[in-house]
């Protein structure tokens, strides 16, 4: 039998990478691409780690290569191991924006990235033109993606993400509803009975609905669930329909889709939008100074005037 040391010399270091970007990836194409290999080279590193671990690891379902019950065990711990390697090899090293080529994974809702990331991407591109951002789909899962290393940052509604995991305010938003020159509504106020007897256009954010309008007594007829906002604001500008969404979005694209403002027919409360990253990633100075930039980007947002 093979001594430890022995096993632990046969595990080279980029081939734990290599796994780890086939789990998060789910197709060896995608991963070489992102590790900037051949998939040959990415192939060869699964037969080794297969060999070693007597495991497939990895089997392909459809069209994705889907972790087998030793790849689900094995995942959560590569994943956080590979993260304490990089702050070991990142410890007393300067992270230098305008030198450095990485990419950070940040999970966001539609209607944040619309408000935040056009900023962001006017301070990288003066600051860091190098640095690379891979926006993610909001899910419910998105602490969990978190945990296990799939993503850097989240940034969501503070009543959805909960206060597990450490939390910065980045700014508050609230709701507003809109109208094209098509809906039927004529004042700047929807009353109630307009309200519910209205065709809705609703926003989808993940796997499931983002209930905005919790713990609002009114009943609305959604004619169209749509994926992103900009499609709501499109489905809007063209028919009937109304939408209730971002106070933010509603005035930065009232112009570009010719839309009407109205006051909802509710009290409109505030929402605080929060970034969280996992504790491990904290010392990370990379994560460090790109929170810090997201957090300059919300102070550069200009509260829009709330519905009366």
């Amino acid at each position: 039998m093979r001594t430890a040391s022995v096993r632990l010399a046969d595990l080279d270091l980029n081939l734990l990478v290599a796994l780890d970007t086939v789990f998060t990836e789910r197709h060896v194409g995608r991963a070489a691409a992102r590790l900037h290999l051949t998939q040959s080279a990415v192939s060869n590193a699964l037969t080794r780690l297969r060999r070693h671990f007597n495991d497939p690891l990895v089997t392909r379902v459809g069209g994705a290569m889907t972790p087998t019950a030793l790849g689900l065990l094995l995942q959560p711990e590569l994943t956080d191991l590979l993260a304490r390697l990089r702050g070991f090899a990142m410890r007393g090293a300067a992270f230098v924006p305008t030198d450095s080529d990485r990419e950070f994974r940040v999970i966001a809702a539609d209607f944040i990235s619309y408000v935040l990331i056009p900023l962001m991407i006017e301070k990288l591109e003066i600051e860091a033109p190098r640095i690379k951002i891979r926006m993610l789909p909001y899910s419910p899962y998105a602490i969990d993606q978190l945990t296990r290393g799939e993503a850097d940052l989240c940034i969501g509604l503070l009543q959805d993400l909960g206060d597990s995991l450490p939390a910065e305010s980045l700014y508050d938003e609230a709701l507003t509803c809109i109208a094209g020159h098509k809906s039927p509504i004529r004042s700047d106020r929807v009353t109630p009975h307009e309200y519910s007897t209205a065709r809705h256009a609703a926003l989808i954010v993940g796997e499931g609905h983002i209930n905005f309008l919790r713990g609002i007594d009114l009943p609305r007829e959604v004619a169209v669930w749509l994926p992103n906002i900009g499609a709501v604001l499109e489905i809007v500008s063209q028919t009937d329909c109304i939408a209730t969404i971002s106070t933010y979005i509603a005035h930065r694209y009232r112009q570009r889709f010719k839309l009407r403002i109205l006051a909802p027919p509710f009290k409109a409360w505030v929402m605080p939008v929060v970034m969280q990253h996992h504790r491990r990633m904290t010392s990370d100075l990379g994560l460090t100074w790109l929170r810090r930039q997201f957090v300059s980007a919300a102070k550069e947002l200009r509260p829009p005037t709330l519905p009366r």
